[in-house]
């Protein structure tokens, strides 16, 4: 199946005058207004569809959120997802004289990741279009199975003083040595894993879920469901982005196509979560009867997936992708995770910290505690989920050729345009198109005008609303003519509101 694709990405807060644990941090929502003051030119409030078709926003909680455009590739998802970084970036350093004048003077720090230093959790949420017809018992099983033993391939990581509750200890010799036996550190693959709670629910906050089932079609609804997974991490590493969305779209087209799954369906998929994320051998109780760890749970889904031959989103890059997945389950079971260190977040962070720290404990001539070593390790954690470039570590690690992620892809089949980060550029392929071609004559114009993922409209001089509902639509007519029209706008004309509802001069 053609499908559209999107992502949603919650971004952290925080002003502080020295790190990013300094007790004197700025409120969220004050930080996160004085962010906002430094918009792209045009806009007049906080609520912006952009030229590359997606929208930015402030969400609950003080919270700047991107959703991308609608994207029919996994490069053309991460070349929209990407350009909304580079804004942000370039907000943040048009607001760091803000923040320098406070006093005390602060810096700005923007996260891309999922839990902040108090425990509350914030999303990043994968859009996916369905048929309105897909069998939900069936979906449910299926994905929800896939969701949860997935972790190693797409998870952030996260790291603990001791045990995580709850959960298994883990046994892979590889993710255990050094550190979390001399240090009493435990890793995992997934952050956002405890927070879980349901396979599926209505209410995102209150009964958190791998599967939002609020239906919101962004589309023709007698066609269409959009499928709202929101269990993922927040990924660094633009490889794990595109592998994440081209294997699930991928497993989509393997319940379309009604391959059997039977044997990798999980009992509980929930319980089996919170065991995947700290052992990925660990046996895992499966729905029809036996057992099975998610390394081969896993690799049955890959083989399932080899059988349709190319997957859409991923195109010509399909069989690269799933070579890349088949690598990363077989380094995780032989226990050479240290051989990921240079393309997946949680290896990365893990090989990171664990040379800081044995380097910390040289200087100090002791034996470090847990907890001394949480700290270091999730001070490391947030400066590299940090976007901006004076604070954040990613895009150093990647000019010092330890962060391989970008080479990766780029070595990958058809993969080129993911590489393409301007902000100028939307979807072709997609209605964003003719959305971002409305948006870019209104915002040249200074016209007022109001946009939803399916609507477009000219607020002066008022014109009748445009509906797009079919977002595999990149010509249409009506929107065509209107976007001539703002074209064809005089100033005055633009600006009628504006000019009108001065104040007369008295």
């Amino acid at each position: 199946m053609r499908r559209v694709i999107g992502i949603e990405t919650e971004y952290g807060v925080l002003a502080t005058s020295g790190t990013a644990f300094s007790a004197d941090a700025l409120e969220p929502e004050k930080a996160a207004r004085i962010l906002f003051r430094h918009r792209p030119k045009g806009y007049r409030n906080d609520n912006m569809f952009l030229r590359n078709g997606g929208r930015l926003y402030l969400d609950i909680g003080a919270h700047p959120e991107f959703a991308s455009a609608e994207c029919s590739t996994v490069a053309e998802l991460i070349a929209n997802d990407q350009s909304s970084i580079i804004l942000l970036q370039d907000m943040a350093d048009a607001a760091a004289t803000d923040f320098a004048s406070m006093e005390p003077s602060r810096q700005l720090h923007l996260f891309r990741n999922n839990v902040d230093s108090v425990g509350n959790t914030f999303g990043c949420h994968e859009n996916y279009l369905i048929s309105r017809h897909t069998d939900d018992e069936r979906l449910t099983s299926v994905l929800g199975s896939f969701l949860v033993t997935r972790l190693m391939l797409t998870g952030a990581g996260v790291v603990h003083a001791g045990v995580a509750d709850g959960n298994a200890t883990q046994d892979d010799p590889d993710m255990a040595q050094d550190i979390s036996d001399s240090l009493g550190l435990t890793w995992g693959y997934s952050s956002r894993q405890p927070f879980m709670k349901a396979t599926s629910s209505w209410d995102p906050t209150k009964d958190r879920s791998l599967i939002n089932t609020r239906d919101e079609p962004h589309a023709d609804k007698n066609d269409y469901r959009r499928l709202h997974v929101i269990c993922g991490d927040s990924n660094m590493s633009v490889f794990q982005t595109a592998l994440k969305f081209g294997l699930t779209a991928g497993v989509l087209d393997v319940i379309d196509s009604d391959i059997d799954c039977c044997e990798l369906e999980l009992t509980d998929p929930i319980a089996a979560m919170a065991i995947v994320n700290y052992d990925a051998h660990a046996p895992l109780q499966l729905r029809y009867g036996g057992t099975a760890s998610a390394i081969d749970i896993m690799r049955g889904f890959i083989e399932r997936i080899r059988l349709l031959g190319e997957v859409s989103v991923m195109g010509s890059a399909t069989a690269a992708f799933l070579d890349q997945a088949e690598f990363i389950l077989d380094t995780v079971d032989k226990g050479e995770t240290h051989l990921l260190s240079g393309l997946l977040d949680w290896a990365i962070k893990k090989e990171l910290t664990t040379q800081a720290l044995k380097r910390f404990q040289e200087r100090c001539g002791e034996r470090i505690s847990a907890e001394v070593a949480c700290a270091h390790a999730q001070r490391i954690d947030l400066a590299y989920h940090d976007i901006c470039r004076k604070s954040g570590l990613v895009d150093a690690l990647r000019a010092q050729d330890i962060v391989k992620d970008l080479q990766v892809l780029s070595q990958m089949p058809g993969m080129d345009d993911a590489l393409d980060w301007s902000l100028e550029k939307a979807p072709s392929t997609t209605r964003a198109a003719i959305r971002s071609r409305f948006v870019e004559a209104c915002l040249e114009k200074n016209a007022d005008h109001a946009v939803t993922w399916t609507t477009m409209r000219l607020d002066a001089p008022p014109k009748t609303p445009v509906d797009v509902m079919d977002p595999f639509t990149i010509q249409d007519d009506a929107a065509e003519r209107l976007i001539r029209f703002v074209k064809a706008l005089s100033f005055e004309e633009a600006n009628w509101i504006d000019i009108h509802t001065q104040p007369t001069p008295s």
